[in-house]
């Protein structure tokens, strides 16, 4: 009977629900152990009983069954925690897609060193550069009508109010440049600081639908990826020392309490 409801708080156990299982234990000891100890109180209730049992023989059976008792409380039951794991090298720097393009040039390759403040690629996106080049011609309108409005204020004093606004207008666009300028800027993938050039871990094919156009897999490493489209936040590579890695385990939090520093891991 233990042994069934063992499986079958096992098998509750990956859906969160081995706490069922474990009342069922619970359960099922305290039959195997209450009814028992009713019966034997009944029994030795009845007069005469008690005359008739040898206290030598009860002495012997209550140690024995204490040392079993202790035995299964204080010895401790082997129990495997089956985890998944990620490598990955340690202490690197991370190299993140932060404005989203496509990728036109990589100028690294996996397992090459590079020094602090290497460019490791380039992307391309038309939408933020036409974004600048508008903001570019704005601000070119905007400087030339404050110029025609302070030739105009020598002769017309009511046009200040209108000055003041062009400035605050040229002012909101240089901030929106500077927005800008930095969003290009970032379509240079660099490293801040010097290391080995180590894969992120591969993107899997993601099914597609017939009519939908094929997404990249892989690494963006890789020399068949080049021109993909890379959406921001992408990792694109590790930087740092290819000898130096790290486990990291993924435990249910049930199982958390198992584990100790100095564990033997396989």
């Amino acid at each position: 009977t233990l042994g069934i409801l063992w499986f079958v708080t096992n098998a509750l156990e990956p859906m969160g629900l081995a706490i069922i299982g474990q009342t069922l234990v619970v359960v099922a000891l305290g039959g195997m152990v209450i009814m028992p100890m009713v019966q034997l109180i009944r029994f030795f209730s009845t007069p005469g009983r008690l005359q008739q049992v040898k206290l030598a023989s009860i002495a012997t059976t209550a140690t024995v069954l204490a040392a079993i008792v202790l035995s299964i409380a204080l010895v401790p039951v082997p129990h495997d925690v089956t985890a998944c794991f990620i490598v990955e090298p340690h202490d690197a720097e991370r190299i993140y897609v932060n404005a989203s393009g496509n990728l036109v040039e990589t100028l690294v390759s996996a397992g090459q060193g590079v020094p602090p403040g290497s460019v490791l690629a380039r992307l391309d996106n038309p939408k933020l550069e036409l974004e600048f080049l508008a903001l570019q011609g704005e601000r070119a309108k905007l400087q030339s009508q404050l110029e025609q409005l302070e030739l105009t204020l020598k002769r017309d004093v009511d046009v200040s109010q209108m000055i003041v606004q062009t400035r605050s207008e040229i002012e909101r666009v240089e901030t929106e440049l500077d927005a800008a300028k930095r969003s290009l800027a970032q379509l240079e993938l660099r490293t801040a600081r010097g290391g080995t050039i180590i894969p992120a871990r591969n993107v899997v094919e993601a099914p597609t639908q017939e009519q939908e156009l094929s997404r990249w897999s892989g690494s963006p490493l890789d020399p068949a990826n080049r021109g993909c489209f890379l959406e921001r936040e992408t990792q694109f590579c590790y930087v740092g020392d290819a000898a130096l890695w790290e486990v990291r385990l993924l435990v249910d939090q049930s199982d958390a309490a198992l584990l100790h520093a100095g564990q033997e891991v396989q």
